[in-house]
């Protein structure tokens, strides 16, 4: 099903830490930061390809 779907569902992480209750605590890379719960998006796949081939090219 999700072949056929142009869009994902996604939720920022941050570092920024609030004691909100939409916020779940995660460690990333040794260091503390939020999935931003009340912050999801759909977003379409196109968007998030382009952007990591972007992200690529300044690695």
């Amino acid at each position: 099903m999700s072949h056929n779907i142009n869009t994902v569902i996604i939720a920022p992480m941050t570092s920024s830490i609030k004691k909100y209750p939409t916020r779940v605590p995660i460690e990333f890379q040794g260091k503390k930061k939020q999935i931003a719960l009340d912050q999801i998006r759909t977003v379409d796949k196109v968007r998030l390809i382009k952007n990591r081939a972007i992200e690529e090219e300044h690695i």
